[in-house]
């Protein structure tokens, strides 16, 4: 049977090479996981197009799209996720305004890991609705690398890196900055964010703040279903769905002699209300029309994040080069709730007593890197990395425990150029971590149980809500990989790698109703670190006006960790069927195609699709939140000032689920775009407004935490957006 689908998605693949989706800003960009770009250089699929109209391969065995800051602000959106979600084999799952993982290939969650410099965000691990807290309005470069990078970074970048490039030195000196602004219809969000710079030959300041509001979110349905009670959604608006985010980030860079030095210190905030229908126990009456759109009551949650970052490099001789990092984040989220217990014996904390959950994280890293470049044709790199974290939690409620927990890591990698047209690149690395939890006693919920008649066996079963944690982890990591070109116009590549991943405190120690993927979630202490076998091959072709490219990608499994319902119904009140973390072998694999038609200087037309393919070995079926396949197609005008786009997405039925998933039938949309760049004497303006499924078609995301209550996607939305530059 899984013999037949392997046909049917290669089939699917080979007849859409020539109906390929791809983004229609000329920023998007194939290239290196590593540096930044440059605004002289238009990447397009495999291939750079300088401003001289030079055509060369670019030759990096590793999968990524660089995105500069044009794509990211013609793709603005208030989830930073979604400006990700339009790139071939990325998508964005979404649960709310505020939350969001990006999914590469069919992973994500603790498998994509979020980068900034060389720094990665610590906060995914709570659970699998809790986001990446980014401002949606920062546009230094991105790169979305699709493949593994355990190699460089450890534990997390299982299944690919989104890297935000740090801030680079710019060119031109004194006072200079931006001002950015984005409106949405469909929640009536409005916010802005503005941009300061000044700079000197030796040094640059760097001050971005944003704030963003948005209210109740409009939907397409008047009902959903919550713990199989028909819950009404009055007006079409989602009560309490309104939220606010605010960001402040600031750096300096210095440059002296061989030394650079790179500090920023930045904090986030996010503040947003649960829709009160399917949070707790199902009460219609907390969802009457208040007639406020931007309030936010009780139920909600609040996310803070702090981080302290410097980076320190230094040029010792043409051959050799040094880094060192340092940075301490601290992220806190809490959930906030009006009191309330199942529980006769439980009384109200009396601070803070309407607070549900809180989860205070830690994490201290500290990075070294060297290269060598002495050697004829070669580049060798040396990177050593630990991090400390520790993690408190409060709250009347109980979700993980408090933890600690380090991780650290050596690992070299060499990049040899054979010639002019082949390069290959490869590496090995060691990880190890430890984690230690104490156990967590629950005599709220061993009353409770004593009282309604449960067995003992079950009591003594429950009564434990987190098992002491004491457990070691080691891993080697390792790949190679080759690029070579062929002629003028052809480039093949390819990269074989043994990836890792050490489980997370959720998947460990879990034990209670999490509110944003309703229902129960139990961890297993068990649970061993993921390995995987991971190969990517590419082929891309340049013609004079047309670009083509196609990728496949294989993931092979040996202890995949994933939720999945148990068929128990959970001992907690109100809280459903019972999900528990397990491991089985599975596989992934599928790929993404693209062509490119510049059929005039002005006009092109551009296609893509990408699909994926997920096999549980042992259990014969699929893996929770499968992506269905993708196609789209978009036809773009742009010229020296104006640019116009007309999108058409078709995206496949989900009909491959485990139990606890709905089969989702596919859809079809149609998106426009528009934008007027206004020069000015010092300033530019640019204006733009996009429009999302304008036929205002109703839909079902299959990887939106929303799906299992049955909410469709949001209908037609107008954003509109504005950046001054000066």
């Amino acid at each position: 049977m899984m013999h037949n689908h392997f046909i049917v998605g290669l089939l699917l693949v080979a007849m859409n090479c020539t109906s390929l989706f791809a983004t229609t800003s000329d920023s998007l960009r194939t290239t290196s996981p590593v540096g930044g770009g440059s605004d002289s250089i238009v990447k397009l699929g495999e291939v750079v197009v300088s401003t001289q109209n030079k055509k060369r391969l670019q030759l990096k065995p590793i999968p990524a799209i660089e995105l500069d800051a044009s794509y990211l602000h013609r793709h603005l959106s208030y989830s930073w996720v979604n400006t990700l979600a339009n790139l071939p084999g990325v998508r964005a799952m979404n649960i709310g305004g505020g939350f969001g993982k990006p999914m590469i290939r069919g992973l994500s969650f603790n498998r994509v890991a979020y980068v900034e410099g060389d720094l990665k965000q610590e906060g995914q691990q709570w659970g699998e609705d809790h986001g990446l807290e980014v401002d949606a309005f920062e546009n230094c470069p991105v790169t979305v690398i699709k493949g593994p990078r355990s190699l460089l970074y450890g534990s997390d970048a299982l299944g690919g890196v989104v890297v935000s490039s740090l801030p680079t030195f710019p060119l031109k000196t004194g006072f200079y900055g931006e001002f950015s602004a984005l409106s949405s219809t469909i929640n009536g969000s409005f916010g802005g964010s503005i941009l300061a710079n000044y700079s000197t030959p030796n040094y640059h300041l760097r001050i971005r703040y944003s704030e963003q509001h948005y209210g109740d979110l409009r939907v397409n349905t008047d009902s959903i279903t919550y713990l199989t009670v028909k819950i009404p959604i009055y007006n079409r608006r989602m009560k309490n769905t309104a939220g606010i985010n605010r960001a402040l980030k600031a750096s300096f860079s210095t440059k002296v002699g061989a030394y650079n030095g790179f500090f920023q210190v930045s904090d986030l905030y996010e503040k947003e209300g649960f829709f009160p229908g399917a949070h707790g126990i199902p009460n219609l009456s907390r969802l009457q029309n208040d007639g406020k759109r931007y309030n936010i009551d009780l139920p909600f949650s609040k996310v803070n994040h702090f981080k302290l970052y410097a980076r320190n490099s230094y040029l010792f001789s043409d051959s050799w080069a040094a880094t060192l990092s340092l940075a301490y984040q601290q992220n806190r989220r809490s959930e906030w709730s009006l009191f309330h217990t199942h529980y006769t014996s439980q009384k109200a904390p009396e601070r803070d007593p309407n607070k549900e959950l809180a989860l205070n994280l830690h994490a201290t890293t500290i990075r070294g890197e060297v290269t060598c470049y002495s050697i004829e044709r070669m580049k060798i790199t040396a990177v050593s990395d630990f991090t400390y974290k520790w993690q408190d939690v409060g709250g009347y409620g109980f979700l993980i425990p408090a933890y600690r927990q380090h991780n650290g890591g050596i690992g070299i990698l060499a990049e040899y150029n054979a010639s002019q047209d082949i390069k290959w690149e490869g590496g090995i690395r060691y990880d190890h971590g430890r984690i230690n939890a104490t156990e967590s006693i629950d005599k709220y919920l061993e009353s409770y149980l004593k009282e309604n008649g449960f067995s003992p066996e079950i009591i003594s079963e429950n009564r434990v809500r987190s098992k002491g944690i004491a457990r070691s982890f080691g891993s080697f990591s390792g790949s190679i990989g080759g690029a070579y070109k062929i002629g003028e116009y052809h480039h093949l590549k390819f990269d074989l790698g043994m990836g890792f991943r050490f489980p997370g405190i959720n998947e460990l120690a879990s034990n209670g109703v999490h509110h944003g993927s309703f229902r129960h979630e139990r961890g297993d202490i068990s649970l061993s670190p993921e390995r995987a076998i991971q190969l990517s091959t590419s082929y891309s072709l340049l013609l004079p006006k047309i670009e083509f490219s196609i990728q496949g990608f294989y993931h092979y499994f040996f202890n995949y960790i994933y939720a999945t319902p148990t068929g128990k119904w959970s001992v907690l009140p109100h809280s459903g069927q019972l999900y528990e973390f397990r491991q089985n072998k599975a596989l992934l694999f599928g790929g993404e195609a693209e062509i490119k038609w510049h059929w005039t200087e002005a006009i092109r037309y551009e296609n893509a699709i990408d699909y994926v393919y997920t096999y549980n070995v042992d259990l014969d079926s699929p893996l929770p939140f499968s992506p269905p396949l993708r196609m789209r197609q978009t036809i773009c005008y742009k010229d020296k000032h104006t640019e116009l786009a007309l999108s058409h997405q078709l995206i496949g039925p989900a009909l491959r689920i485990v139990p606890g998933e709905e089969k989702t039938p596919g859809a079809q949309l149609v998106d426009a775009y528009a934008s007027y760049e206004l020069p000015l004497q010092g300033v530019s303006i640019l204006l733009s407004l996009s429009v999302n499924n304008i036929l205002n078609k109703r839909y079902y995301d299959h990887l939106s935490f929303y799906r299992k209550i049955g909410l469709p996607e949001a209908g037609r939305n107008c954003n509109i957006t504005m950046k001054v530059t000066f």
